[in-house]
């Protein structure tokens, strides 16, 4: 049995199970932000018996030979006129679910949430990048808006800004990507003299370039080319209208280095993106250990990640 571990809104999980269930897997689904609480428990009687009921349906530990971590959200805490139980509510759940899943050895984990969260800081990323031997594109994060200056003019303004922390926002009426965006000189000149914010990542625009999804799942490597013809420096602008996918040939030393990465993490499955040089070279951009993927194989090409996935984990 496969245990999936995410939100009510992930459309790559709610695909992964349905073809799960389709092909015949058993799998059990915890979504954190629809948790009926009132139906749901969990139960230590002291002596190693560990139940969670979820759904109507009791599992123990060792029922799942799987756990897929996708994204999942807080708990909906009904809030009720007493502050005080509401808080205690608040803490408890998931300090009890958490001690159910704790007890799912770690070797069963795509990914364990202490590894996700290990590889999950854009800066790092770029350090750890670098001395596994990876080329990445000339990198300022800075609050100084004269550095950031002297930044842009150094590689001739071929220079965009970008979010180290998140890529996209929420709330209740939309959700949203936060875009890489390339910086232009009027822009630029108007930090002059300023302290920003909050320290921002500056980072070289590599043009022309061919973005590079690569996917890992324990040691198989795939990799997709997205070829952006739709003009914009983000390809996520539009819902990737106007991107053209293609299978690439990853270089067996790149290959190599991005099994190294991944391992250095502890990670059994990373979505990581690259960008290709005119002259053929890879640029390491980042690592994401919790990345979307069921959407390359929905573009009319089969890349075999699916296929993988099901006869691997299903």
């Amino acid at each position: 049995m496969i245990l999936i571990v995410s939100n009510s809104l992930d459309e790559t999980a709610n695909v992964v199970n349905r073809e799960l269930t389709k092909i015949g897997t058993q799998v059990a689904r915890l979504d954190t932000d629809i948790l009926d609480l009132e139906n749901s428990s969990l139960e230590y009687d002291g002596n190693r018996k560990l139940e969670m009921l979820i759904n109507g349906e009791t599992y123990t530990p060792e029922d799942f030979h799987f756990v897929w971590f996708r994204r999942p959200k807080n708990l909906s805490i009904p809030n009720t006129s007493d502050f005080y139980s509401d808080q205690l509510t608040k803490f408890e759940w998931p300090e009890s679910l958490e001690g159910f899943l704790a007890n799912i050895p770690e070797s069963k984990w795509m990914n364990h949430p202490r590894n996700i969260l290990s590889a999950s800081s854009k800066i790092e990323q770029l350090c750890r990048a670098q001395d596994i031997g990876f080329k990445i594109p000339k990198t300022l994060l800075t609050r100084d808006g004269n550095k950031a200056i002297d930044f842009f003019y150094e590689i001739d303004g071929n220079v965009v800004t970008k979010p180290s922390a998140i890529g996209h926002f929420e709330n209740q009426c939309e959700l949203g990507h936060i875009y890489t965006n390339r910086v232009n000189e009027e822009e630029i000149l108007t930090i002059r003299n300023k302290k920003l914010t909050y320290p921002t990542l500056f980072q070289e625009l590599i043009l022309p370039k061919t973005d590079v999804r690569v996917t890992v799942f324990d040691r198989q490597v795939f990799g997709v080319n997205l070829q952006n013809s739709n003009g914009h420096i983000d390809i996520r602008y539009n819902n990737m209208s106007g991107v053209n996918y293609s299978k690439v040939t990853i270089p067996k030393y790149i290959e190599v280095t991005i099994l190294e990465m991944v391992e250095s993490y502890g990670l059994r499955f990373a979505a990581l993106d690259f960008v290709l040089d005119d002259f053929g070279n890879w640029h390491f951009l980042e690592i994401n250990p919790n990345g979307q993927w069921v959407w390359l194989d929905q573009q009319g090409q089969d890349f075999g990640l699916f296929k993988y996935f099901t006869r691997q984990y299903g």
